[in-house]
């Protein structure tokens, strides 16, 4: 069966550079935080510092974001969660922080990392960026707005999205989930 790209490699690769260019337009001013949510999240944000640092010859400074403690469907995941450490660099107060995940649907993810973030410290301002959004503003769970997005696409109610990484699958891709349950 040939499975459905909804971002092949190159797609990916264009749209994180794509995702470094609006992050140095909009807030390279500001030395805003960079923080990688785990797991999938956390490789997107250093891509994207690597693409950041050929742009415009500097680097942000970078955390990452463990908040699986806080998710609201956490019993549902799993009976014994596996938590990795959280490394958020220095105080967030006053700063701006870029919350970086692979992918946003229903906004659950990122409540929970800002719910996380703010037990750490409070930052001045939290941008949401993601490699690929996959639902329209008004049919999230929460109210959450991805500013910065590498590519949107729609998918269908119940469509799962699976986010490949070479850091931690062996490959890049962003295929849909449910072909690969059929295969």
């Amino acid at each position: 069966m040939k499975k459905h790209f909804l971002l092949s490699p190159n797609g990916m690769k264009k749209a994180i550079r794509h995702m470094a260019f609006e992050i140095i337009e909009k807030y390279g001013d500001k030395n805003p935080i960079l923080v990688g949510l785990r797991n999938h999240g956390v490789p997107i944000a250093e891509r994207i510092n690597r693409e950041i640092v050929e742009i415009a010859g500097r680097s942000y400074t970078f955390g990452i974001l463990d908040m699986t403690l806080y998710r609201d469907d956490l019993i549902t995941l799993s009976r014994s969660p596996i938590v990795k450490p959280t490394k958020l660099p220095e105080r967030l107060e006053d700063r701006m922080v870029i919350l970086i995940d692979a992918v946003v649907d229903d906004g659950r993810r990122i409540r929970a990392a800002l719910d996380a973030l703010i037990d750490f410290d409070r930052p001045q301002k939290v941008v949401v960026a993601a490699l690929l959004d996959t639902v329209e503003q008004r049919d999230r769970d929460m109210p959450i707005y991805v500013e910065i997005t590498g590519a949107k696409r729609v998918v269908a109610p119940g469509q799962k999205v699976k986010v490949e990484l070479e850091e931690l699958d062996d490959r890049d891709a962003v295929v849909d989930a449910s072909e690969l349950a059929l295969a």
